[in-house]
């Protein structure tokens, strides 16, 4: 058995104050501890040494892909596993948004008038030694806009996280853990559904309607974890934000030969 975490930490900071031995402490305090944990929205600059603290606590080995700002800020795997190798992939995709000029961005840049910025995600891709296996887990963190630019970076994932020789794959699980900003309509009663509606129209998102960008995920025989376990056992699932949980945007999928799930069981559960 191994024990998953995915955690958005939102860079470590909630209005102005850091929240680096508050996380630790939580993650030091699960028992049994996870086997492996996915972070997003990882700052390395504006909280140095950060991965480093939270690794010695838990007495785990880490990786990290800072995909935005010349590395300063991305996605990382702490793992009780032996760590084979790592990738790190710049997904295709992702929204085109203008800032008001003069914004700093964080790649450090100052927004200039009529410019445009794509919305970056990273995928940060770890394999281990799983006893006789290979584990593959990928962390990411989609974006947050547009399904359609989601559709393309799931279908980017896919590509790379699925080894292509097949010797290869029948000896490789695969795990897909983030932020994956997506919505299984299943999850929600028809009220907290209309406040979503409501609340991405308010925010120019495009609104929700069906589960095209996870249906990705499905073809390729990824299972919902959370889903197929069936926990918790009641409702609401909903992961974010911590003050005002109204979303479960947090995933973990599994690809396993050993692990075959009926999806239409975890619909019938949902």
């Amino acid at each position: 058995n191994l024990r998953l975490v995915t955690y958005n930490v939102h860079r470590f900071e909630v209005n102005g104050t850091s929240t680096v031995h508050k996380i630790k402490s939580q993650l030091a305090s699960l028992r049994p501890l996870p086997d492996l944990i996915a972070l997003n929205e990882v700052n390395v600059v504006d909280k140095p040494g950060v991965l480093d603290v939270i690794a010695k606590e838990l007495n785990m080995s880490y990786e990290f892909f800072g995909h935005v700002g010349n590395g300063r800020y991305g996605n990382a795997l702490l793992t009780s596993l032996p760590i084979k190798s790592k990738r790190e992939v710049h997904l295709r995709g992702g929204t085109e948004v203008s800032f008001t000029p003069g914004t700093k961005k964080l790649n450090g840049r100052i927004a200039q008038a009529g410019e445009t910025h794509r919305i970056s995600r990273g995928l940060l891709i770890v394999d281990m030694a799983n006893g006789e296996r290979n584990l593959r887990c990928g962390v990411t963190h989609l974006d947050h806009i547009s399904m359609e630019e989601r559709k393309i970076q799931v279908e980017h994932v896919v590509e790379e996280l699925i080894p292509t020789d097949t010797g290869t794959e029948s000896n490789t699980d695969i795990i897909l853990m983030g932020d994956l900003n997506a919505l299984t309509r299943s999850d929600y009663c028809e009220n907290d559904w209309k406040r979503i509606m409501v609340k991405a129209e308010r925010n120019g998102w495009g609104v929700p309607g069906t589960d095209e960008d996870l249906d990705i995920l499905k073809k390729q025989d990824f299972f919902d974890a959370m889903a197929a376990s069936n926990y918790p056992p009641t409702k609401p699932w909903h992961t974010a934000s911590t003050s005002n949980p109204m979303y479960r945007i947090d995933y973990c999928f599994i690809r396993s030969k050993f692990m075959e799930v009926d999806q239409s069981k975890i619909l019938e559960q949902a």
